[in-house]
């Protein structure tokens, strides 16, 4: 299976306690096992495409980052209106919060440096955490990058997205 898969390449896969589905943390050894270089994190609502990891990562390992934040609006190709402008509602609302703008504030799919994952302190648990990590950013000092990626929008990925309701909570 995946597990099987991801551990022939080095690759660790940890399970979030307490948010289950919302997201499966992915954590790239290269040789280093134990610790790691850094974290990639994905929502686990099938929306992520992971073979755009190396691209999620290369702002990290130029050093020109120390936080990158794959943005589905950067590439809206094939992104439901509605989707687009949630989202862009999302990013304000979190801009007006944590005095942070990213193109993509509720975005799924990030990968963070050894050091950015050792300095965000995460207290939330449910879909709240994306627009926390924004704020972890921000208060950290960290540096950040946004990359585009692609969405995968199916029946299952749309049946798992925010309602404007819960989108303002989230945010």
């Amino acid at each position: 299976g995946t597990h099987g898969l991801l551990a022939q390449r080095h690759v660790h896969v940890l399970h979030e306690d307490g948010a289950p589905g919302v997201h499966v943390r992915v954590v790239a050894g290269e040789g280093e096992e134990e610790h790691g270089r850094g974290q990639q994190a994905l929502d686990a609502d099938g929306q992520h495409d992971s073979s755009e990891i190396p691209k999620l990562v290369q702002p990290i390992r130029n050093g020109l980052a120390d936080v990158v934040l794959g943005s589905r609006l950067l590439n809206t190709q094939g992104m439901p209106f509605h989707r687009i402008c949630m989202n862009h509602v999302g990013s304000l609302f979190t801009f007006c919060m944590f005095g942070m703008y990213v193109t993509d504030s509720q975005s799924g799919f990030r990968a963070f440096s050894r050091q950015a994952a050792t300095a965000i302190k995460i207290r939330s648990n449910r879909m709240e955490v994306s627009s926390e990590i924004v704020a972890e950013i921000r208060r950290q000092g960290l540096r950040v990058a946004e990359v585009p990626i692609r969405a995968i929008y199916t029946d299952y990925s749309l049946s798992k997205g925010q309602s404007f309701r819960v989108g303002v909570k989230t945010a």
